[in-house]
């Protein structure tokens, strides 16, 4: 009864964020391990791109599938079989030097993270009020922003040695079933959730992107701008002479700066035009890149600071551009129309991540590390542009209705 279920909001809101924490953690520590690994092997940035990418195909494979999925699981069983995915493939990497076989566990790696990603966001959706809806998302894409930090930051202590890593971020993952077992019989039933709505309420599978534009393209873009840097700005930072650690830390400056976007949004979000704000941030992205070669030009004693504070600034877009995106998602729709538009978000996330690191992977191959930033931000532009044209279009429908 929801009159019972109000004194154990806060504690179920604490133990998701702690589960989806320790999960991104571990998936984010993997990805620039793997990331160095292979370039020391001698894999060509083209390939490692295209590697990085594996992931991604493994959350788009699966996410047909998914409503299905919790539907008959059940959110808690989906959860457990999403981490236990996710931390045996991770030890599995340490087992063997196979590259195919890596291959086939980085997809897995995708498939667990979707499931994990699905399940966290229905299960916190059914336990928030439409009141604390804008502060939690915020605070969630908070959490997350540290946590694709804190993956790559914990290479600098543990070190790039794959016998180690994995293992690690391995251990980091089960972690996340401390919570689970806490939440596990408050978990929300998705079919009484979805009872009481009539289905020519519920808007089609298709017709959601054109309800909010801009909170897909937004997605997009961070998708491809995030996925392309964690696993990619090592071997930029490489290929100018970084050191290892300090290459690593540049992912980690970049989801600085997201973590301050996201807690702007928690702080402002119902007090601002979101798509006038998410227009921004997608402009500020796209300017971003074509300032990381000019950090490289100063002196050597100025150039990682610059980086970094380019990075940070860069990162704090793409907080505010993602979180701005889910409060836009979740203050929109409701039970299974909301299930249908946070999967949509998935994939138009994943999309952004599955061309992002192929595409630039291809561009440093060709035309060295400064094509990364370069392809970046004309593909971010390119987003810019459509998200403009579609902002406008909103306004001039909006002034025709009121005419």
């Amino acid at each position: 009864m929801p009159g019972q279920s109000k004194p154990s909001t806060s504690p179920r809101i604490a133990a998701i964020f702690f589960l989806d924490f320790a999960s991104v953690v571990a998936f984010w520590m993997s990805v620039p391990l793997l990331t160095i690994i292979l370039k020391d092997r001698g894999v060509s940035a083209g390939e490692i791109g295209i590697f990085a990418a594996m992931p991604w195909f493994g959350l788009l494979a699966v996410s047909p599938i998914l409503p299905f999925l919790m539907r008959h699981l059940g959110l808690a069983w989906a959860t457990l079989l999403g981490v236990l995915l996710g931390a045996v493939s991770l030890v599995l990497f340490a087992a063997t030097a196979s590259l195919p076989v890596w291959y086939v566990l980085y997809f897995l790696q995708g498939v667990a993270l979707a499931i994990r990603w699905v399940a966290g966001d229905t299960w916190l959706n059914g336990v928030v009020t439409d009141a604390i809806r804008n502060r939690v998302v915020g605070i969630l894409e908070m959490i997350m922003c540290t946590a694709v930090g804190a993956g790559p930051a914990l290479l600098v202590v543990v070190g790039t040695d794959g016998n180690v890593g994995f293992p690690v971020a391995a251990a980091i993952e089960a972690l996340s079933l401390v919570p689970l077992v806490l939440i596990w019989r408050s978990a929300p039933r998705l079919h009484d959730e979805q009872a009481g709505q009539a289905t020519s309420d519920i808007p089609s599978f298709w017709s959601i992107p054109r309800l909010e534009p801009i909170a897909y393209l937004g997605l997009l873009m961070v998708g491809m701008v995030e996925a392309s840097n964690v696993a990619l700005l090592p071997l930029y930072g490489l290929s100018y002479g970084f050191s290892a650690d300090i290459s690593t830390t540049l992912s980690t400056a970049l989801q600085v700066g997201a973590l301050g976007g996201a807690l702007g949004v928690a702080t402002f979000a119902a007090k601002v035009d979101r798509r006038q704000v998410q227009l921004w941030a997608i402009g500020i992205s796209a300017a971003m890149p074509f300032l990381m070669p000019l950090a490289l030009r100063l002196s050597p004693g100025l150039q990682i600071p610059a980086l970094w504070a380019v990075l940070m600034i860069w990162g704090a877009a793409q907080g505010v551009s993602f979180a701005l995106a889910m409060v836009a998602l979740g203050s929109r729709f409701s039970g299974l129309a909301l299930a249908r538009a946070v999967t949509l978000g998935m994939d138009s996330y994943t999309i952004g991540s599955l061309l992002g690191p192929v595409a630039i992977g291809k561009l440093v191959d060709q035309g060295g590390p400064d094509a990364h930033p370069l392809g970046l931000a004309v593909g971010t532009c390119a987003i810019l542009a459509v998200a403009t044209f579609a902002v406008l279009g909103t306004k001039e429908r909006t002034q025709v209705r009121a005419d």
